[in-house]
């Protein structure tokens, strides 16, 4: 499984997470998808003969280069969706990210979880 790609993926212009699985799921890897034919990507539901038009596999590709040596140079780590790593809760998400980056040593699947949400800037309540 080529990173590279996995990283292209999410630079394929007009494409999200959720068709971006499709494509995944259609055609097996990542690299098989930079690889198909016109014909064969329309044929993909959501993925039409304009959306073909827009999506860019150079400029993704090139820009998948960049932003491996970015991450190899600040040791961070790249999570894809199929990875054990990648947080189960999201795959839960229809459109939850395909790739997510991360620094650091910790646990995405963690046993019991807390959240606060919060405003930046937040008004008088009627508290």
């Amino acid at each position: 499984m080529s990173l590279l790609h996995r990283i292209a993926l999410t630079f394929i212009k007009n494409i999200g997470p959720a068709l971006s699985k499709s494509m995944l799921f259609h055609f097996g890897d990542q690299e098989q998808v930079f690889k198909a034919s016109k014909l064969k990507l329309i044929q993909i539901p959501g993925i039409c003969e304009r959306r073909f038009i827009d999506m860019n596999f150079k400029a993704a590709l090139e820009r998948a280069e960049e932003e491996l040596k970015y991450i190899e140079r600040n040791n961070v780590r790249p999570i894809f969706y199929t990875d054990p790593q990648y947080p189960k809760r999201l795959k839960n998400c229809i459109d939850g990210p395909i790739l997510l980056y991360a620094k650091g040593d910790f646990n995405l699947n963690p046993g019991h979880v807390v959240s606060i949400v919060g405003a930046r800037r937040a008004t008088k309540g009627y508290f």
